[in-house]
C-alpha cells in the first residue's frame, strides 16, 4: 500500500562467480532537493568504521626517547625534556605472511614538564639596601623561559609610570600592577657559575630608587605554553630597602665601565649625563668635564654653549634631566670620562671605556660571504668558514625551523609570503643555549613561506 512516510531503495549487485566473497556498503541520503552539507572535523559520522589506537599508559617521564632519526640504543634517553618532540605512528594492512604495506604519520608536539625556574640574582636577598637612583635588577632563568616581566611597588607615588608617562614598570594603571618586559642580555660568567641551573639571564633596570621606605619587586617568568595557559608562570618577589641619595648626577652614556666604544678618527660620540631634577639650573657653568683628566671646554671660541642641557625625562633620563656634550677626537685605548656638579655640593661620576677603530667593513676573512665585523656580532669564527650563521634544516612539514647557533646570543625568527614583501619578525627573542636552536612556526602558509634568522643584541 502507499504510505508518506516510507522509502523504497533498490540497487542490483552483479553476479560473481561461485565461492568468490563480495563485499559492499550502503549509503543513503534523503533530504529532497537541498544539498548535502560539507563534511566537517565536527562531524562525528564520518569517524565510523575507522580504527583508533592508543599508546596505553604512557608516561613521559618514563618513557624512552630516541635523540636521533635512527635505532641507536646509545642515543637514547629516559624520560623527554621540556620543549618540542616528535612522535611518529604506522598504520599497517592486513597483509599476513607478506612483506608490510604501511604509512607514517608525523606529529610534533611541545611537552611542558613544569612552570619555569629562576632567581632574582640581584639583589639577591630580602631586605638588601638599594642606595643609588638607578638599580639593575638581574634575573637568572632556565632554558624553558621565552620571557620575563617585572613590576615594581615602592612607597614614591611620583614615580609611577601612570605618573611620569613611562614605561618603566613601576605602579599600577587601573588598580592592576603594570608589567613591562625585562630584557635578555649575555649571561655575565660569574653569575653562570653561582648558578648553572638557570643559563638565561634577564635586567630592568629600577628608575628613580625612593630616598626612603621599601620597594617590592615582581618578576614573572613565561614559557611556551604561557600564551595557551596563563597559570604556566613563575612569580619571583624581592623586597628592599630604598635608600637613593636625593641629588645625583649619572653618566649614561656611555652606560658602563668596561664598555667598547667603535669610533673613527673624526666620529662624534654624545657624552650623555642625568642630573637630579632638584638641582634646577640653566647655568652650565655649574658643570666641569673631564677626559683623561683634561677640562672640555662649556663654550665654543664664538660663545655658542658644547654643554646642552636637557628637560626633565629627555636623553633617556626618567624623573631626571640631562647634560650632553659631543666628544670628538677620541683616542685609541682606556679613556676616563669624569662630570662634576658644584655648587652648595659636589656630585660627580666616572666612566671608563675603551676606544678601538672599526675593521675594514668588507674584510671576509674565511670568505664566507659574512664580513668579520658581522661574524663578531652573531659569535661565530671570522676566520672558520664552517661557522656561520644559517638555517640547517625545515622539518614538520617546514614549520620547524632549525639553525646553527651559539651559546648565549639571541636571534629571532623573520618571515614572509612574498620576497616582494619585507620579512617582518614571527617569533619572540630566542637566547640561543647550544649548538643547534630551532622554532615552530604555528602559522604555516598554504603556498610558500620564506624565513630569515637574526642576531638581536
Amino acid at each position: 500500500s502507499q504510505t508518506n512516510n516510507i522509502d523504497w531503495w533498490k540497487g542490483t549487485i552483479p553476479g560473481v562467480s561461485s565461492g568468490t566473497t563480495n563485499r559492499y556498503k550502503v549509503a543513503l541520503f534523503k533530504g529532497g532537493y537541498s544539498p548535502i552539507a560539507t563534511i566537517s572535523d565536527s562531524d562525528s559520522a564520518k569517524l565510523y568504521g575507522l580504527n583508533q589506537a592508543a599508546i596505553s599508559n604512557f608516561n613521559p617521564t618514563t618513557v624512552t626517547a630516541w635523540l636521533h632519526n635512527d635505532l641507536n640504543t646509545n642515543n637514547t634517553a629516559t624520560g623527554l625534556s621540556e620543549g618540542f618532540h616528535i612522535v611518529r605512528a604506522r598504520c599497517f594492512l592486513a597483509r599476513n605472511g607478506k612483506s608490510g604495506v604501511y604509512n607514517t604519520f608525523l606529529q610534533t608536539f611541545y611537552y611542558d614538564a613544569q612552570p619555569p625556574t629562576g632567581v632574582i640574582a640581584t639583589p639577591a636577598t630580602n631586605n638588601s639596601t638599594i642606595s643609588s637612583n638607578n638599580y639593575v635588577v638581574v634575573v637568572r632563568a632556565d632554558s624553558s623561559v621565552t620571557g620575563v616581566e617585572y613590576n615594581i611597588s615602592d612607597g614614591d607615588p611620583n614615580n609611577d609610570d601612570a605618573v611620569t608617562g613611562q614605561n618603566n614598570g613601576n605602579g599600577t594603571t587601573n588598580s592592576v600592577a603594570k608589567y613591562v618586559p625585562a630584557a635578555a642580555v649575555t649571561p655575565d660568567g660569574t653569575l653562570t657559575q653561582q648558578y648553572p641551573n638557570y643559563p638565561q639571564e634577564y635586567r630592568f633596570t629600577y628608575v628613580a630608587v625612593p630616598s626612603s621606605g621599601m620597594a617590592t619587586i615582581s618578576v614573572r617568568m613565561k614559557e611556551f605554553t604561557t600564551s595557551i595557559f596563563s597559570n604556566r608562570v613563575t612569580t619571583l618577589t624581592r623586597t628592599v630597602n630604598t635608600l637613593a641619595p636625593s641629588q645625583i648626577v649619572q653618566i649614561t652614556g656611555p652606560a658602563m665601565d668596561g664598555m667598547t666604544l667603535v669610533l673613527d678618527t673624526n666620529d662624534v660620540y654624545t657624552i650623555t649625563n642625568c642630573f637630579t631634577s632638584t638641582l634646577d639650573t640653566n647655568n652650565i657653568n655649574l658643570f666641569s668635564i673631564y677626559i683623561n683628566g683634561v677640562f672640555q671646554p662649556r663654550r665654543d671660541v664664538d660663545q655658542t654653549p658644547l654643554y646642552l642641557l636637557g628637560g626633565i625625562n629627555s636623553f633617556n633620563c626618567p624623573l631626571m634631566r640631562s647634560l650632553r656634550y659631543n666628544w670628538t677626537g677620541a683616542q685609541v685605548g682606556t679613556n676616563a670620562i669624569q662630570v662634576v656638579y658644584t655648587n652648595q655640593v659636589i656630585l660627580s661620576d666616572t666612566r671608563v671605556v675603551n676606544v678601538v677603530r672599526p675593521l675594514d667593513p668588507n674584510l671576509d676573512s674565511d670568505g664566507d660571504g659574512m664580513p668579520d665585523w658581522m661574524e663578531l656580532i652573531a659569535g661565530t669564527d671570522p676566520h672558520d668558514s664552517n661557522s656561520v650563521l644559517r638555517i640547517t634544516a625545515l622539518a614538520n612539514g617546514n614549520q620547524l625551523v632549525v639553525w646553527d647557533s651559539v651559546s648565549n646570543i639571541n636571534y629571532q625568527v623573520l618571515a614572509t609570503t612574498n620576497l616582494s614583501y619585507p620579512l617582518l619578525p614571527i617569533s619572540p627573542v630566542i637566547p640561543a643555549s647550544g649548538p643547534s636552536t630551532f622554532y615552530f612556526d604555528d602559522s604555516p602558509d598554504a603556498c610558500c613561506k620564506f624565513y630569515r634568522i637574526q642576531v638581536v643584541p
